[in-house]
């Protein structure tokens, strides 16, 4: 590989880095603007119906 083209590469790195480095802050800045305003983050719970009357019972090899 030509230095040119490390150099290039190079500053692709850090171009890719700095922007990174923006959309995380972005990220941040939203999600916390997000919560101030009462947004929840959490996972809605699953509801789980409970089994008829001897729906689930281990087949105990009889």
């Amino acid at each position: 590989m030509s230095d040119f083209a490390k150099v290039v590469l190079a500053m692709l790195g850090i171009a890719a880095k700095l922007e990174r480095h923006r959309v995380m802050a972005r990220i941040t800045r939203g999600r916390s603007d997000a919560k101030a305003k009462g947004v929840k983050f959490d996972r809605k719970p699953i509801r789980i119906a409970a089994p008829a009357e001897g729906g689930l019972q281990a087949d105990r090899g009889r």
